[in-house]
């Protein structure tokens, strides 16, 4: 009886491996990887002060194309640059030894945008932060998982840190330049080399735009306002007096 019993624990032992090792299996909903990414972002948008780039580039398979490039600086979009290019040559001119290499030859426009002036092309990628390209990747997802074609596929891919490089639909029965309804980043850069980043003394980055805090402080110590920590009187005022000049600058 003894040996009938232990042969069954051990058989409901060996059943709620089998089911954990299948659940653990299973590969994560695109939900719940992109809540995942969407997590990494904050914290690295956090080190960087908020001040990155990317690039959407849109292709056909004859060659030609444009690259949009989005450039944010303290979260805000501050510039946004387009470029067209056309399919290589099919009889290229050979480049001559000791001439030295050969121009690119603009194959259509190329323009930049910034402050007011950004959004008054009609071509090119919207201006978007990267917080505004998580939200419209979660939209298609969402879309996908309910009612759709048996034809619709769902592409979400992530780059080597875990940021969000591509989130789209598109209908597998088209072979080429297939529309891809989505989210598309060929190319994301973090931080920016113009703009250093100064930060309080919890680690909580200053915006780029105020420059560098105060050499010369006070030595007592009190709450900073912004969620900036503590430090000294000097730099409560600094942060105060930038904090209200960016209030008025935004209400005008």
């Amino acid at each position: 009886m003894n040996r009938f019993v232990g042969l069954g624990a051990v058989l409901v032992v060996a059943f709620c491996v089998l089911q954990a090792t299948a659940l653990a299996a299973e590969p994560e909903s695109p939900e719940a990887r992109l809540e995942k990414s969407l997590k990494t972002w904050q914290k690295l948008k956090e080190e960087c002060g908020g001040n990155y780039s990317y690039m959407i580039r849109v292709r056909s398979f004859i060659g030609s194309g444009s690259d949009t490039t989005i450039v944010i600086r303290d979260n805000k979009i501050a510039e946004r640059k387009f470029r067209e290019w056309g399919p290589p040559p099919q009889n290229p001119v050979p480049v001559q030894p000791g001439s030295g290499p050969k121009a690119e030859t603009p194959a259509g426009e190329t323009w930049s945008e910034k402050g007011e002036d950004i959004g008054s092309h009609k071509q090119g990628a919207p201006a978007k932060t990267l917080d505004e390209l998580y939200a419209a990747a979660a939209k298609v997802v969402k879309v996908w998982s309910g009612k759709r074609s048996e034809f619709e596929e769902l592409m979400v891919e992530f780059d080597e840190q875990g940021l969000l490089k591509s989130c789209f639909t598109r209908d597998t029965r088209i072979a080429d330049d297939a529309p891809r309804n989505g989210v598309i980043i060929d190319e994301l850069k973090l931080g920016d080399a113009k703009s250093k980043v100064y930060k309080a003394p919890n680690g909580k980055p200053f915006p780029t735009h105020w420059g560098a805090p105060p050499r010369l402080q006070t030595r007592d110590l009190r709450p900073l306002p912004g969620g900036y920590g503590q430090g000294s009187g000097t730099l409560a005022r600094w942060i105060q007096q930038n904090l209200d000049r960016d209030a008025k600058n935004e209400e005008k």
